[in-house]
């Protein structure tokens, strides 16, 4: 089975701390989500703590599809070392798939170094065209580009 992984990296004008929190709580991903301006319409269901390991969004709408988020970890930056959160995705509409997402914030003399991996293995006729293609790369490389400059955006105003 073949498998794909895209990474993208931004430096955010922010401390690594406030790009974690941006991320650790899905409810603030309101404010720089893939799936808001996709789809205003999308209905949400938070499970678990509000933030950190264990929480959990579920969402359905008519262009976003429906999906189910839950994040396995969470280690918040310190002065030693970066933090990271480990996020499962599992899409159910409209194709199923799943993949892992990987944020790191690292701090920096300018800001915070955010990177975004989302890894898969390219299972079902969609993603292993897609991925054959590279139209996989192109389109969630640019998605992910996007999203980091909308996390800049909220983290640094």
């Amino acid at each position: 089975m073949s498998s794909y992984e895209v990474v993208r990296s931004r430096t955010i004008p922010a401390s690594a701390e406030a790009a974690f929190e941006a991320v650790n709580a899905f409810k603030n991903w309101d404010h720089w989500s893939p799936w808001e301006a996709v789809d205003p319409s999308v209905s949400k269901r938070y499970e678990g703590p509000e933030s950190g390991a264990g929480s959990q969004i579920h969402w359905e709408g008519k262009k976003a599809g429906a999906a189910h988020l839950e994040m396995l970890s969470s280690t918040p930056p310190s002065e030693e070392s970066a933090g990271s959160i480990e996020i499962r995705l599992h899409y159910l509409r409209p194709f199923e798939s799943t993949n892992l997402n990987r944020f790191t914030f690292e701090s920096t003399p300018t800001g915070a170094l955010v990177s975004w991996t989302i890894t898969g293995d390219s299972e079902g006729f969609m993603t292993k065209a897609m991925t054959k293609t590279g139209v996989l790369q192109k389109i969630m490389g640019k998605d992910i580009e996007k999203r980091l400059q909308q996390l800049a955006a909220h983290v640094s105003a």
